[in-house]
């Protein structure tokens, strides 16, 4: 399903075409995109990339595209180390001092933007991110994998998106959550399941083959 026919599925299924409505429709797509996203751990939007910390510098950037992280590891030498997710809380109280150095162990989000590590890096770490990523909107990009793959999830949440900016009434209202929770509950199978593949079984097969 492309952007165009998501549009026209909207306009046919709420009936109007009032002017703020229409102009309005790009962000109930995004709005119900940002839902799924939140909701919905999809192997398929999962991304790796590597950088480097700064000695004696404690914080990170992150990429733009970041929902969220799934791992983080640091190489000391030749052995990668998991950086455990920690609240900021945390991090102040076992390392109240920026000045203590070492190999990071913990991280923490600083704001959207940058996470904080401790204790505080004591020299250059390649840093090593898996994380799931915010692919370009529908609005713009026109074709999406979730709008290919999960075109009915996106449409009933766009459907929620649009009867909530129209204060409708809350039985459709709560006809159109039904059906977009039936719809994510689907993909949320799909995520732990068909999508997953076990590496070790992918190199038993290729053994065999």
């Amino acid at each position: 399903m492309n952007y165009s026919d998501l549009v026209t599925f909207i306009q046919d299924e709420i009936r109007t075409t009032e002017t703020s409505f229409v102009s309005n429709i790009p962000n109930f797509v995004k709005q119900a995109e940002e839902r799924i996203y939140l909701q919905v751990d999809f192997p398929a939007l999962k991304k790796n990339q590597s950088g480097t910390f700064t000695s004696s510098n404690r914080f990170l950037s992150l990429p733009t595209d970041v929902i969220y992280i799934h791992e983080m590891f640091v190489l000391s030498g030749t052995t990668y180390h998991q950086v455990l997710p920690a609240d900021h809380s945390a991090i102040r109280a076992y390392y109240p001092s920026t000045a203590t150095t070492g190999r990071p162990r913990y991280y923490g989000f600083f704001d959207k933007d940058t996470v904080e590590v401790a204790p505080t890096p004591d020299t250059g770490y390649t840093v090593e991110l898996h994380y799931q990523y915010r692919p370009e909107t529908i609005v713009t990009a026109s074709t999406t994998w979730l709008g290919d793959v999960c075109g009915n999830a996106l449409k009933y949440a766009s459907f929620v998106e649009a009867y909530i900016y129209l204060k409708g009434s809350t039985d459709v209202l709560e006809m159109y959550e039904k059906r977009y929770v039936e719809e994510r509950d689907s993909l949320v199978r799909l995520g732990l399941g068909y999508l997953r593949k076990d590496s070790a079984f992918g190199d038993l097969q290729r053994v065999k083959a």
